[in-house]
């Protein structure tokens, strides 16, 4: 099916909002829609709750779904972090991947040397950095 030229602009100018910018307008929406029931919500708690509350809405919650399977990259970390599973390899090394993804995968049995272009400032049980890694400045 060929789109009509205005609608793959949408799409385009989305994609480069989204995830150049990051500037969603349809999370945007979705969140300003989810706004007045979370106030409510939180006044109704306020009322039987004498403790000290801090105001942080996560008002887009009650649109989202709970699975974040839609990208091919989390079936595909999936998979590979399966292959390793059962191949019982003694060490893994792994170049680029996104420690909150594959590398976590792998992580949760088996220790993985992470090698990466990109800072990583956190500590992660089962990943290891190699020594230049962590004298790189943050």
């Amino acid at each position: 099916m060929i789109l009509p030229t205005h609608k793959r602009s949408l799409i385009k100018l989305h994609w480069l909002l989204s995830s150049q910018f990051g500037l969603d307008p349809r999370f945007f929406m979705r969140s300003l829609r989810g706004l007045p029931v979370y106030l409510s919500d939180w006044a109704s708690f306020r009322k039987g709750y004498a403790g000290n509350m801090k105001f942080m809405p996560c008002v887009h919650d009650r649109s989202e779904e709970g699975d974040a399977t839609k990208s091919e990259y989390f079936w595909q970390d999936l998979l590979v972090a399966r292959a390793i599973h059962a191949a019982m390899p003694v060490k893994h090394v792994d170049i680029g991947s996104r420690v909150d993804g594959f590398v976590a995968h792998v992580a949760s049995f088996r220790e993985i040397e992470v090698f990466d272009v990109r800072p990583i400032s956190t500590a992660v049980p089962g990943v290891a950095l190699p020594i230049w890694h962590q004298l790189q400045p943050s």
